[in-house]
């Protein structure tokens, strides 16, 4: 059935109301079942099938449903679990999934059997018939992120806020939450209008691979928001840069336009030139962890300045950091819609690191309102403090995965228990076998812990039906074939804490020792790499002259062609077309470039050798030895 058909009978126009309006008068014995029919509009025969069934449901239309409500309720729910653990499907793997539980139940079906897929109009009643799933655009999340969002991850970093704010008391105004963000000069246009049935539709960018800037924001659990830094990818900074930014805002300049530990440093002090923290009133600061948060001279900062920091559970800054929850995606759309406007108000005008400031600035002043701060506190659990904003359900694919773990690892051990247990009946059977040839055990001598496993075709796994989960499994985790060498897993810390002194104090020891070491190597490459001195450039040279001499002196005692000759005629040959110039002359003899070196130029093939190389006195008629070789073998 096409999907644009039009109704061209009034079958089935009768409504559930109407049917159990009249189902109701026929109960009571007010009106007879023909009357009752008559005066709804509903046939006799309906209403008397109704009626004797008990079904009082809506009219259905139609052909009959491949598969029963129960079996596509089935369907729906497990379509709704592999979306909550991240393995949704699409239309495509469902209506594979479809075709093979038809299959394998042995579903009276229509669908397609070449292509094996159930049909396109399946997949659309399908959807109709069970409103609660629908098509939706997912979200990249990284396994990192998936198994790191988990419970006692969460707890413990609710535990840290907790005791934080029992002990200093902070209100919303003195709760802050930073992070970077990435703004580039390349925008992503969006939907356009254009010409129906165009086969290509463009829009205007300024390059193909823009530069990105990074941006570091600050919001409070009030609303009230610091000014951004920007970090440029460039050595040098440059006044131009500033134009028409934030107010407030500070410019800063690194190799590939990350934060380091300096530029964070940085913010730091301007962070608390901007939130007034004292000794009566600290603030607490929220990060993630990342590896220039956790400094030794971060830390001495924040303890100097009375700024306590805390540090996110790992990968879970996508549901626990405010910035990314409530402000960051609308403050990149706003972004987004300035550089659309900015590239098609000014005929082919690129976007340039110089008007990224002003671009940001208006798109910054658009989205920074309170009510996205007080949000996204809110929203996250951390002001007002609320411990259980997530429920079961959000931890469900971190439980799910982890739980698989477990029982591999058990069926393991329970693998290696079995195949114990086996190997010791064997041997029991063998030596029963060995005493008494005559006589066979039965299933009662044998270990109970044995289990033979059903063989596929027996009738008891023909006759059991196949559930969609058999069809479309939940994925397992494989077991981990090699042993890997693994960072230490990072958790929810308070940063400024003191008993992480010591750690950072050890952690900066390795890192100057680390660094110290990198020096010394870069100054034993460069040692290894240094130029050959002017002597051994001599030695080389005049080795390889008394190695031309013997060649020479070889062929004058054997006039014969060989190999070697046609190779030399073939390097001498001035009418070769392959030859590559590069703006620099090569010896002939040494392959050596030289600097400030005498150089004299063959009179007859035009190739240059060094003075010292020629064995000449003049640069007069002079002729190379190559040459001179080529001339006796043609004589």
């Amino acid at each position: 059935m096409p999907r644009s058909y039009q109704r061209k009978t009034t079958i089935g126009g009768w409504s559930e109301k109407s049917l159990k309006a009249a189902v109701d008068l026929v109960l009571k014995k007010k009106l007879s079942m023909r009357k009752a029919a008559d005066s709804f509009d509903i046939p006799f025969s309906t209403l008397q099938k109704r009626i004797k069934t008990k079904n009082f449901g809506p009219p259905s239309l139609g052909c009959t449903p491949i598969f029963t409500k129960e079996q596509e309720y089935d369907m729906a729910e497990h379509i709704k679990s592999l979306a909550k653990l991240f393995y949704g499907l699409t239309p495509l793997q469902l209506r594979q999934a479809a075709y093979d539980y038809a299959e394998r139940n042995n579903i009276q079906h229509n669908f397609n059997k070449e292509l094996k897929l159930a049909g396109i109009d399946w997949y659309y009643n399908f959807i109709r018939r069970n409103p609660s799933v629908t098509i939706r655009k997912p979200e990249a999340t990284s396994i990192s992120r998936i198994t790191a969002f988990n419970k006692e991850e969460v707890t413990l970093f609710f535990d840290n806020l907790e005791s934080l704010m029992e002990k200093y008391k902070f209100t919303a105004t003195t709760i802050f939450n930073m992070d970077e963000t990435g703004i580039s000069t390349v925008q992503d246009p969006g939907n356009i209008l254009a010409p129906k049935g165009q086969k290509r539709v463009g829009s205007i960018t300024s390059w193909e691979r823009g530069k990105n800037v990074t941006v570091i924001c600050a919001i409070s659990a009030s609303g009230s928001y610091i000014p951004p830094v920007f970090i440029f990818p460039r050595k040098r900074m440059d006044s131009k840069l500033t134009r028409n930014g934030p107010p407030g805002a500070l410019y800063e300049c690194s190799k590939n336009g990350w934060t380091n530990d300096e530029i964070f440093l940085v913010w730091l002090k301007h962070f608390s030139d901007n939130c007034n923290s004292t000794a009566e009133k600290p603030v607490l600061l929220i990060l993630d962890n990342h590896g220039s948060h956790i400094t030794l001279a971060a830390f001495q900062y924040c303890r100097d300045n009375h700024i306590v920091m805390l540090s996110l559970p790992p990968h879970s800054s996508h549901r626990m950091q405010p910035l990314d929850v409530t402000f960051f995606g609308p403050l990149k759309a706003a972004y987004r819609r300035e550089c659309d406007f900015f590239m098609k108000s000014k005929a082919m005008v690129k976007i340039t690191p110089y008007d990224i400031s002003d671009i940001f600035n208006r798109a910054y002043s658009n989205v920074a309102s309170i009510q996205k701060g007080v949000s996204g506190f809110s929203a996250t659990g951390i002001y007002p403090l609320n411990p259980n904003i997530f429920s079961d359900e959000d931890f469900y694919a971190a439980n799910t995965f982890c739980q698989n773990d477990i029982n591999q690892n058990n069926d393991i051990i329970t693998v290696n228990q079995n195949i114990q247990n086996l190997t010791d009946s064997t041997q029991e059977l063998q030596q029963s076998m060995a005493s008494t040839s005559h006589q066979y055990p039965t299933t009662s001598n044998m270990s109970p812990s044995v289990i033979i496993p059903a063989v596929q075709g027996t009738p008891s796994s023909r006759n059991s039906s196949v559930t969609i989960e058999e069809i479309s499994p939940v994925p397992k985790t494989l077991p981990s074939k090699v042993i890997r060498r693994k960072a230490a897993k990072q958790h929810s810390t308070i940063i400024t804490a003191s008993p992480m002194k010591d750690k950072l104090i050890d952690r900066e020891r390795k890192r100057q020792m680390k660094k110290s070491k990198e020096e010394s190597g870069k100054i034993k490459k460069k040692q290894i790499l240094k130029k050959p001195t002017v002597s051994v450039l001599k030695r080389k040279k005049i080795t390889k002259r008394k190695l031309l001499d013997e060649l020479n002196a070889t062929h004058d005692s054997n006039l014969s062609t060989s190999d070697t000759d046609t190779d030399i005629l073939q390097i001498c040959d001035d009418n070769s077309d392959d030859d590559v110039d590069d703006g620099t002359e090569i010896c002939l003899i040494c392959e050596e470039r030289g600097k400030d070196e005498v150089w004299y130029r063959c009179t007859n093939c035009g190739f240059w050798v060094h003075a010292e190389c020629s064995d000449a006195d003049s640069p007069t008629n002079y002729v190379c030895d190559i040459c001179n070789r080529r001339l006796r073998m043609s004589s």
